[in-house]
């Protein structure tokens, strides 16, 4: 399933440059599996300039990545139109042109190992923290994946008050401010806070000496290595 993920983001990137030929024209380019949502909206002025600042960077989800930071998380990923060639081909290319080295433990480490080896920043930005992996219910509901709530307040330190999306969560394109909309608290309400929630009694929780979790042993967290195509 990971061969064919990374097969499939290159794939997209032929796709892209289609566009660009086409004289299609990107400033920011994002990535995101079909099963991630996002508490809130990202601040794409935000994005803007941290590209600005580093035009290697390729920014991941500024929580949830273990083995000391040298990991990254596949949710999601947003880079700038010159990195997006490396992004999106490299993984499926150096799976067979390179050799896997001891520190490439799942698919989390081996993403952070391609690009870092390759000369780009992985950035974990403190302002896109509320990257969750949804589901739907049997009432066709979408919901937050099982334990998501406990993840997000442990590894996030987010808190969220409700795990499905209320019927009222609409967006819409602010064409003024080139950016899409939506108000406060229409979707999931969520707040930072202070302390982090303790795993409840027998469960391993993100611990990737348990077995589980964001980092575990030889593949990534349950809901961090589904099928990407």
């Amino acid at each position: 399933n990971n061969v064919r993920m990374m097969e499939s983001w290159s794939q997209c990137y032929v796709e892209m440059s289609r566009d660009v030929e086409r004289m299609a024209s990107y400033d920011v380019v994002m990535r995101i599996r079909e099963d991630t949502g996002f508490l809130s909206a990202i601040d794409f002025n935000k994005v803007q300039q941290d590209l600005r600042d580093d035009p290697l960077a390729m920014i991941n989800n500024g929580c949830r990545a273990w083995y000391d930071g040298r990991a990254m998380n596949d949710k999601m990923g947003i880079m700038s139109r010159e990195s997006a060639r490396a992004y999106f081909e490299l993984p499926f290319h150096n799976m067979y042109a390179e050799p896997i080295t001891d520190g490439m433990k799942n698919t989390e480490t081996f993403f952070y190992s391609t690009y870092t080896n390759a000369g780009y920043h992985v950035t974990r930005s403190t302002h896109i923290r509320n990257v969750v992996k949804l589901v739907s219910g049997d009432d066709g509901t979408t919901m937050l994946f099982q334990q998501e709530r406990k993840k997000m307040a442990k590894k996030c330190q987010i808190a969220v008050e409700d795990d499905s999306v209320p019927g009222t969560c609409t967006f819409h394109w602010d064409g003024e401010e080139g950016r899409m909309e939506v108000d406060a608290n229409v979707c999931w309400s969520s707040h930072v806070i202070d302390d982090v929630l303790e795993d409840e009694e027998g469960e391993s929780g993100d611990d990737p000496s348990a077995g589980g979790g964001d980092g575990s042993g030889d593949s990534s967290d349950e809901d961090d290595n589904d099928d990407d195509d």
